[in-house]
């Protein structure tokens, strides 16, 4: 369906630059897997996928492709870390100047 079609074009962005390929993400979407839920996997958890990818869904997964997998979603945890971080500087610059704008209008109504 269309939510498949969806979660099967963001693995692909994901994983553009890595290695993996179509019938591979194919697979990764029929277990169920979004970008989401990878980037949250430990990486104990993602060997745990790609060990069921090869073991129990057979999909004859390129040694190129392990570790594609695992460095695309590791480059994506450092993006997400990263946005966070900037995010965050975000709010104490406007945080900051918030309160230099209190004290602005404190002195001009002393």
């Amino acid at each position: 369906g269309a939510m498949a079609r969806k979660e099967l074009s963001s693995l692909e962005e994901l994983f553009r630059h890595y290695g993996v390929r179509y019938m591979t993400l194919t697979k990764m979407v029929e277990m169920g897997f979004t970008v989401n839920t990878l980037v949250n996997m430990t990486e104990q958890e993602l060997d745990d996928v790609i060990r069921t990818l090869v073991d129990i869904y057979r999909v004859d997964l390129l040694v190129g492709e392990k570790y594609g997998i695992k460095s695309a979603v590791r480059a994506e945890k450092r993006r997400l870390d990263e946005l966070e971080r900037k995010k965050l500087d975000l709010f104490v610059d406007v945080d900051g100047k918030r309160k230099a704008d209190e004290n602005a209008l404190d002195t001009l109504s002393q």
